[in-house]
């Protein structure tokens, strides 16, 4: 199976990008809440209101496996639809042009049993394609509004 990798150059140094991987907060922002420690062979989770965002079940368990500062952070990612198999997502940066090269590879879905491994694949790959675009202007300041508020204020226009 393929892996899912995405490539976004944004025009900010790495450090102010980097920010964005190790700060809970920002994290949390752009991706989805953090709980618990983003330190190498730590686990900690994302969550959302599953109540109100009808997506999962609101949790991701994750651990961090590698934490490079400024240049690398990796993570296992699993939640209930892929049957506890613990995928891997690796967030690389690279300072080109006055600004960053980010690249995000989200790998491991080989061992996703069929028929669940395509269409989380479809919707992974979609999301990642989201939540860095989220990042990207939260960085740029062009809003101020995270993924789960935006994921609200639609359901409430709706």
């Amino acid at each position: 199976m393929q892996d899912i990798t995405r490539k976004l150059w944004i025009d900010a140094p790495i450090e102010t990008v980097w920010s964005y991987l190790a700060d809970p907060v920002k994290l949390g922002r752009w991706l989805m809440r953090v709980d618990g420690p983003l330190k190498a062979g730590e686990r900690f989770r994302f969550v959302y209101d599953a109540t109100k965002i009808q997506c999962g079940d609101g949790e991701v368990a994750c651990r961090v496996t590698e934490m490079t500062p400024p240049r690398r952070f990796v993570f296992n990612w699993t939640f209930t639809e892929i049957a506890g198999v613990d995928t891997l997502v690796a967030i690389d940066l690279a300072p080109v042009n006055g600004g960053t090269d980010l690249t995000l590879t989200h790998s491991g879905w080989g061992a996703v049993a069929e028929p669940v491994r395509a269409e989380q694949v479809e919707s992974h790959s979609d999301g990642w394609t989201e939540h860095l675009a989220i990042m990207e202007e939260l960085i740029m300041g062009k809003s101020v509004i995270g993924w789960e508020d935006r994921m609200l204020a639609a359901l409430k226009a709706s």
